[in-house]
């Protein structure tokens, strides 16, 4: 799959309310409006988790407006007449990305992805990235990390899904599964300018934008190097040019 740069770089947008004891979620939107608008003319993807659940889908269709594509990073994981409905609500706004528990099963993957437009790539989630090798054998019964990811990945392949997401140490396990068919899609990524201005980052879970490229990852994701950046837009262009010179 050959990507523009803004077409792998995915930012995080989610925001933690000012105030835990008491949170607003309207007092969370402007921030979030404010920085649609630094990044209106990058036409990168935005990534949204919590706040769209907190104040609903129209949230995708105003990040439209902004120019940006939008990543919902719901995480979907039920039966399979659920995950079919949750389509359908999807599909008026059209998410160009949406993710979805692998571990739902075939069926329900496979419902979920036959209720959206052709154009919403659906992306199963292997196993998330705080997890180590004892609490996902735990969990899954898988050995470690990395047979779980291959087992779920196998799951996302015969559901005929579009990619999937794992830590930026399986890119490698999960493209032996793949192929080069499907997208692989991993959070914790540093650009190297901001690693290198913040060397207190746990060098274990994450990966410079060269690394990920060369390991076989398609998209990359962001949070804090961008959102928390003095000027998120020169930052986003900063990223994109190395992931520019790492493509």
């Amino acid at each position: 799959m050959s990507l523009q740069p803004n077409q792998r770089l995915i930012v995080s947008i989610d925001f933690t309310p000012q105030d835990p004891e008491n949170p607003k979620r309207g007092l969370i939107l402007p921030r979030i409006y404010r920085l649609l608008d630094q990044l209106m003319n990058t036409s990168v993807i935005v990534k949204f988790n919590s706040i769209l659940r907190a104040v609903g889908y129209d949230l995708i269709d105003v990040a439209h407006d902004y120019d940006l594509k939008v990543f919902a990073d719901l995480k979907l994981c039920d039966i399979k007449q659920t995950l079919g409905l949750d389509g359908l609500f999807l599909k008026e706004s059209k998410p160009e990305i949406v993710t979805v528990m692998a571990q739902a099963g075939i069926e329900p993957l496979q419902a979920l992805k036959g209720s959206l437009p052709l154009t919403t790539e659906v992306l199963g989630i292997t196993v998330l990235t705080t997890f180590n090798d004892s609490s996902a054998d735990e969990m899954f019964r898988c050995g470690n990390v990395e047979r779980g990811v291959k087992r779920f990945g196998s799951l996302i392949a015969e559901a005929g899904l579009d990619g999937g997401v794992c830590a930026p140490k399986e890119i490698e396990t999960l493209r032996e599964v793949f192929g080069p068919e499907r997208t692989i899609n991993t959070p914790n990524i540093r650009p190297i300018w901001h690693r290198v201005a913040n060397d207190d980052q746990n060098k274990d879970r994450s990966m410079t934008i060269g690394d990920a490229i060369r390991a076989g990852a398609t998209r990359l994701v962001m949070g804090r190097p961008i959102v928390e950046a003095a000027d998120p837009y020169a930052a986003v262009m900063r990223t994109l040019d190395e992931i520019a010179a790492a493509s």
